[in-house]
């Protein structure tokens, strides 16, 4: 039951920051991704932290979290984010090509 709340509290929490869309990222689309990678990295921590917070609080426990393993853990989310991004960005610029391709045709003279 304890996991269960923990684990629902940091993704309610990394939800929520990854909701926030500040105001400095509507300029420019590197901002945009450099918002994206802060609150991976932020959102990591908070999650992790709170897990691994709770294992070293609980008394008793032998759950083997330890720092290395979430050192491990995150370099796997790192190449997730990176592979997701690239196919995200891939897939909105087909598709701005795309609907410039149907605009300028929508408009061409018959």
């Amino acid at each position: 039951m304890t996991w269960g709340l923990v684990m629902g509290l940091g993704t309610l929490l990394v939800t929520i920051l990854a909701t926030l869309k500040p105001k400095f990222i509507e300029d420019k689309i590197w901002r945009y991704y450099l918002w994206l990678t802060a609150s991976l990295v932020i959102g990591y921590v908070l999650f992790e932290g709170i897990i691994l917070l709770t294992a070293t609080l609980m008394v008793g426990d032998s759950h083997g979290l330890t720092v290395a393993i979430l050192g491990r853990i995150f370099i796997k989310n790192i190449v997730w984010a990176i592979a997701l991004t690239f196919i995200h960005s891939l897939l909105i610029w087909n598709g701005i090509k795309f609907s410039k391709r149907v605009e300028r045709s929508s408009f061409a003279p018959t």
